[in-house]
């Protein structure tokens, strides 16, 4: 199994724009081979500033690969390099 984790920095987001991009990223569940989504904001006091975190599951790399070339994905990568102010990515096979 393959996760890919993102953490967003938003921290000057309204509700609304928070809403909105929260929206916007479960658009991502929908590409074809995620098999598993996940999305939410911080909590803790362990963040560095990170607000927002995603992970997502794939089988394969491929899966990964053939998610990362989507037009959807590639749409809300365009939108949220526009909303957030950081990222930051992780992706690993699971042992």
């Amino acid at each position: 199994m393959i996760d890919h984790v993102i953490a967003f920095k938003a921290p000057n987001l309204d509700a609304e724009a928070e809403e909105a991009l929260f929206a916007k990223l479960g658009e991502l569940q929908h590409v074809p081979g995620v098999r598993g989504f996940a999305l939410g904001k911080n909590f803790g006091a362990r963040s560095r500033g990170f607000d927002v975190c995603m992970r997502i599951t794939f089988d394969t790399r491929q899966d990964l690969d053939a998610y990362e070339a989507h037009p959807i994905h590639k749409e809300i990568v365009a939108y949220n390099r526009q909303v957030t102010e950081e990222h930051i990515c992780f992706d690993f096979e699971s042992r």
